[in-house]
């Protein structure tokens, strides 16, 4: 099932800086409905708070940075929070356990499951995440292929450090990467859709809960359902396709057709549509009827220009420029009498 949400999602940007501790509560308590208690600067020095904020459907990212200690509480019904300590020490506690870290390490708070409070130390920094419970749950049933009616809980701090977790933290990494980079031409909806969805698959996947056993073991998929996907990825490469929607098209689980594309094909799903892509994105160039490098790319999808170019090299082994100044090359005339 693909959900409205990260099928439109289109990215909203905004940033705080403020050197007034009142002014920082208020904002604060009016973007990501926190109480929050910042301690006195130390003498000599003055309190200032920068954030980014970015939202992205069902996602909303942060990064903070403050001068000072700050106590922050919040008590969310309809989200989970995702913090990491990127500079200085963290501890979360919510529902009677605390858990703590220093850089790099990542906290997980559930939905209405009790009041929240982070303690960030003197000149710390946090990257946040607040997702959505809504689209985490309808992803966890799209990929059981069922409904659950038990709440959904994960563990307070999860491990990121291997396999499935670490996977998921670069999925972390790079959306609050383009948070603070605030280009919107990087977050174009067919490149934000399939982020957000691997996202919410990604955690139900690394994190622990009860249902993520069942995860663990897929149906196996049929060929004829894999030539399915082929087929549509074919007919409409520039298409907004997810693994999500080509599930759905297939009548599968998107747990199911990952596995079928890698058993029988040795790729995922998004990897073989990017391979799509750059071989009609080449085409244009070789053929000479691409307008442009950037008008190859764009009509095909591949809306990062840098990403674009390097994968180009690395499939073709030459720079998509050196194809279209190719194809665009004049031959010189020929001499009188020559042969």
């Amino acid at each position: 099932m693909e959900s409205d949400v990260t099928r439109t999602a289109v990215p909203v940007f905004d940033s705080f800086h403020s050197v007034e501790p009142d002014e920082a509560r208020a904002f604060w308590e009016g973007q990501f409905d926190v109480r929050a208690v910042m301690a006195d600067p130390a003498p000599g020095e003055r309190f200032e708070m920068r954030v980014d904020v970015m939202r992205l459907g069902p996602i909303e990212t942060s990064v903070h940075r403050y001068s000072t200690s700050i106590i922050a509480e919040f008590d969310y019904q309809d989200a989970y929070a995702c913090l990491r300590a990127d500079l200085g020490r963290l501890v979360v506690r919510q529902d009677g356990v605390a858990v703590s870290g220093t850089n790099g390490g990542i906290t997980v708070s559930n939905p209405a499951s009790g009041p929240v409070t982070a303690y960030n130390g003197t000149g710390s920094g946090t990257s946040a995440m607040r997702i959505d419970a809504v689209a985490v749950r309808s992803t966890l049933e799209t990929l059981l292929e069922r409904p659950i009616r038990a709440p959904l809980r994960f563990v307070p701090r999860p491990d990121v450090g291997r396999g499935a977790g670490r996977a998921w933290l670069r999925q972390f990494d790079l959306l609050i990467e383009l948070g603070r980079a605030r280009d919107p031409a990087a977050l174009h909806p067919i490149v934000a859709a399939p982020l957000t969805e691997a996202l919410l698959a990604g955690m139900l996947l690394a994190f622990d809960h009860p249902y993520r056993e069942q995860l663990e073991h897929p149906a196996r998929c049929h060929p004829r359902t894999i030539k399915n996907a082929v087929d549509a990825i074919h007919a409409n490469p520039e298409h907004t396709h997810t693994v999500a929607s080509l599930a759905l098209l297939c009548g599968v689980s998107p747990r199911t057709l990952q596995d079928g594309f890698r058993r029988h094909l040795d790729v995922s799903p998004m990897s073989y549509l990017r391979h799509v892509r750059l071989d009609r994105a080449h085409d244009d160039l070789r053929s000479g009827r691409a307008g442009s490098v950037s008008d190859a790319a764009q009509r095909w999808g591949l809306s990062h220009l840098g990403r674009f170019a390097a994968a180009y090299r690395h499939r073709y082994g030459i720079a998509p420029s050196a194809t279209y100044a190719k194809a665009r090359a004049v031959p010189s005339p020929r001499r009188p009498g020559g042969r």
